[in-house]
């Protein structure tokens, strides 16, 4: 079974309790998103709260010496008003 780089991050993040502690929850799942996360309004959100949450995204790009570079990017989203911050998580 061949496994993407997409599924080990996201599996590394949802396995990690010190994160899902902190985030929403959606559908029974910690508030972790791969590229982007359900609207605020969406009836998935746990007791109607979608922060904190994150999302992240892959980015493949290939140079002419069919080199693949990666990169990854991870938000991490909450409210000014009530914890956990971004710098907790």
């Amino acid at each position: 079974m061949k496994v993407l780089i997409e599924q080990l991050i996201y599996k590394a993040l949802k396995d990690d309790v010190r994160i899902i502690d902190c985030m929403a929850t959606y559908d029974d799942q910690p508030a972790i998103f791969y590229r982007e996360a359900p609207q605020d309004t969406d009836p998935g959100w746990y007791d109607g709260k979608c922060f904190p949450r994150a999302d992240f995204n892959v980015c493949w790009s290939y140079d002419e010496e069919r080199k693949k570079v990666c990169k990854m990017v991870l938000n991490v989203w909450c409210l000014n008003e009530s914890g956990p911050y971004p710098e907790d998580i």
